[in-house]
């Protein structure tokens, strides 16, 4: 594994979390 790989690991983690955050922030307000 090298770091290049680790990096884009990162990346794509970091992507998703973003999108996980988005989708649970717009059922929070769809639910209030």
């Amino acid at each position: 594994m090298s770091i290049f790989d680790l990096r884009l690991d990162t990346e794509r983690l970091q992507a998703h979390a973003v999108e996980v955050w988005g989708q649970s922030r717009a059922d929070w307000q769809a639910r209030r």
